[in-house]
């Protein structure tokens, strides 16, 4: 169990059914996790593109502010995470929001040695 250190000021909660993602929840009641995949590409994103980070943590806490349970998964079609009535946000669904646009240069290719 993971408590990010983006989110320490916020409420941390061990959820036995969701043992690889961190669980969050605001003063305010809203709650959202965050899976180890997408708190990679979260970091990932910190090191090449230092200046947008803060804004990057700024517009998923607004996100949870509008939307109430948000699971940041690294994959749609396979998240770690399940939570009823939750919905489920890529890291690209955040840095669209912002209109922050990159090429996504850590996936590999289809081409073998």
């Amino acid at each position: 169990m993971r408590n990010y250190e983006e989110f320490k000021h916020l409420t941390y909660q061990i959820d036995p059914s969701n043992p690889f993602s961190a669980h969050y929840v605001l003063k305010t009641g809203e709650s959202f996790y965050i899976e180890p995949v997408f708190y990679n590409h979260l970091t990932g994103l910190k090191e090449r593109f230092p200046e947008i980070f803060s804004q990057l943590i700024k517009e998923m806490m607004a996100m949870v502010e509008r939307h109430k349970k948000i699971v940041f998964t690294g994959n749609y079609e396979r998240p770690l995470t399940e939570a009823d009535n939750y919905l489920y946000f890529e890291i690209t669904d955040v840095t669209n929001a912002m209109r922050f646009f990159y090429d996504d240069k850590s996936r590999g290719d289809n081409y073998g040695d």
